[in-house]
């Protein structure tokens, strides 16, 4: 199975042409793209060539986790150490990066990022 592409040649402002249709990956900063980008990279190279014959098998890939929570995509290392916070806007295109590989990992990722998030601000 070939790794899914993002669409049609990316720039280094707008990393979705294909479907960004109004731009709005340009208004991310620098370092949200490059978070972005990185998660693109993990879920091409580790997740894509595992998903589909573990949902044929009926099982859940739990091996391709530790590289994605390497990333810690709710606070990102790239993002912090550049002084910002994740906007909004970049936590959108987080979920519409998970989701462009599988659904199922996206609905996964916020299932528990919204559990743990629910926990912590009781």
């Amino acid at each position: 199975m070939a790794a899914p592409t993002s669409g049609l040649n990316p720039s280094p402002t707008n990393i979705y042409p294909a479907s960004d249709q109004y731009g709005f990956s340009t208004l991310l900063t620098d370092a949200e793209r490059q978070t972005l980008l990185g998660l693109r990279e993990v879920l091409d190279t580790t997740v894509a060539p595992l998903i589909a014959d573990h949902w044929e098998r009926g099982e859940f890939p739990w091996e391709v986790l530790p590289p994605l929570f390497a990333l810690n995509l709710m606070d990102p290392p790239a993002i912090s150490a550049a002084g910002e916070t994740p906007s909004g806007l970049y936590t959108g295109f987080r979920n519409f990066e998970l989701a462009r590989l599988d659904t199922s990992m996206a609905t996964y990722y916020n299932a528990q990022s919204g559990l743990f998030r629910t926990t912590v601000n009781l």
